[in-house]
């Protein structure tokens, strides 16, 4: 193995080796010398520039995390919005529903209202229907005269009759 002094000895010798082509002998010095196991100035560039690429990606795989939860929130929230709406639709749909009652309700407080007013006007009513048909009886032909008397004497007695309603009454009439 040869001995160099200066790193420059070993750089002439090896331009020396070159330029006659001798490149075996070239490769073997190198090999020998120690000049292709001396350290790349730059390998610690390319480990700090690895290292940050390493923590870059670290840092994007938590936004990409982070993102996803938010993606996730965000469907979560326009779920809850599409319930949200629904139920705004629904209840819009009882109000109108109970508003509709209340008017059925007050219509037919109303009926009953005017119920005990009809009810008072029925009974004269039937009274003069009773006495409409004693003089049809009386001008028509005496067809079972006496069977259409007891009918009509059955009719007022019914009148008289305070366990039947005033529709009953009408309805026998």
């Amino acid at each position: 193995m040869m001995a160099f002094s200066t790193e420059h000895e070993r750089f002439s010798l090896m331009i020396t080796l070159l330029l006659r082509h001798d490149r075996w002998l070239l490769l073997a010095l190198l090999l020998t010398s120690g000049f292709v196991h001396a350290q790349d100035p730059t390998a610690p560039i390319l480990e700090e520039e690895a290292s940050r690429i390493a923590d870059n990606q670290a840092a994007q795989s938590q936004v990409d995390q982070v993102h996803a939860n938010t993606m996730d929130l965000l469907a979560q929230y326009q779920t809850k919005l599409k319930v949200v709406d629904g139920l705004r639709v629904y209840n819009a749909l009882l109000q109108d529903q109970l508003d509709a009652q209340d008017v059925e309700v007050a219509t037919l407080r109303s009926s009953i209202a005017n119920a005990a007013v009809i009810e008072r006007q029925m009974v004269p009513l039937m009274m003069r229907m009773l006495e409409g048909l004693e003089e049809f009886i009386a001008l028509d032909v005496p067809f079972l005269l006496d069977e259409r008397k007891r009918r009509v004497a059955g009719l007022r007695a019914l009148m008289k009759r305070a366990d039947l309603t005033v529709a009953e009454k009408t309805r026998r009439v």
